[in-house]
């Protein structure tokens, strides 16, 4: 795109994020170091790590060891969360994934609990460990608490003593099928192809997500946009409706190559704020 220098973009900026339950479109971003939930307590892991948490959230999620069975999974963090807008990704888990990888792998741990209120177990970085005492674990208005204790793992080489009260995020139900071609939120994203393909950064700008238009117009696009670039044989092959204004697209990118794009209403208009590739 000539009249726009395209960089990276890192969509995983803390500092413009809000809760899930509030309008992506029209609420403003959490100050620094805000929470969502009340969390308090540490867990030490392998003997070596010890991690105090201060802040959590849960999303809808599956159990570890059966991906078929509803669970919710909450995320207990040494990070202030305050600042996370679920509502910008396709896949909101995934981001707080990408936040705990790596050095930062006991950031965030994750309590899997099933849908009768038992701890299946936890652990940082997708693994699971059991062993734990657990009270709590019921969902109510919206948010879910508890209590772990005691020791866990393989040989019982982890402590933790956590409370939490966190907020249910993410949870967009089940949906409505789309058409094959997407319907209004796939017009969306065969506009951003086409503008690509005609190199119209103008027209790109347009059709992007109201928290990427500033970036995008001060030059730096987001990261999907640079993977695009023309466009030429990409589908969108059908998706679902969540509510009036939120669309997970689903993406044939030829060649074997699938994706998901999440489009939303801002205003009176559909737009694409991010786009996953499988």
């Amino acid at each position: 795109m000539k009249p726009i220098t395209i960089v990276m973009f890192a969509v995983v900026v803390l500092a413009c994020l809000v809760p899930a339950k509030v309008a992506a479109q029209t609420s403003s971003p959490a100050p620094a170091g805000a929470t969502l939930g009340k969390v308090s307590g540490k867990c030490t892991f392998d003997k070596t790590h010890t991690v105090s948490f201060i802040d959590g959230v849960a999303l809808p999620g599956y159990l570890f060891f059966n991906d078929k069975e509803p669970a919710t999974l909450v995320r207990v963090s040494k990070l202030a969360l305050g600042a996370l807008r679920p509502d910008l990704f396709v896949d909101p888990a995934a981001e707080l994934d990408g936040m705990s990888t790596g050095k930062n792998a006991y950031s965030i741990i994750t309590l899997n609990i099933d849908k009768s209120g038992k701890l299946e177990g936890l652990g940082p970085e997708g693994s699971l460990r059991t062993g734990w005492t657990f009270t709590g674990g019921v969902v109510k208005n919206g948010r879910i608490s508890g209590t772990v204790s005691g020791t866990g793992g393989a040989r019982d080489d982890d402590t933790c003593q956590i409370t939490f009260d966190v907020p249910i995020v993410a949870d967009y139900g089940a949906g409505k099928p789309l058409p094959p071609d997407g319907g209004e939120p796939g017009q969306a994203m065969r506009a951003l192809w086409t503008s690509l393909k005609n190199e119209d950064s103008a027209a790109t700008v347009a059709v992007l997500g109201e928290s990427l238009v500033v970036p995008a117009q001060h030059g730096t696009m987001p990261q999907f946009v640079t993977v695009f670039v023309s466009g030429e044989g990409d589908r969108v092959v059908g998706g679902k409706l969540y509510g009036a204004g939120r669309a997970i697209l689903d993406l044939d990118l030829g060649g074997g190559s699938k994706g998901r794009a999440l489009v939303l209403k801002q205003g009176d208009r559909w737009r694409v704020q991010d786009v996953s590739f499988d």
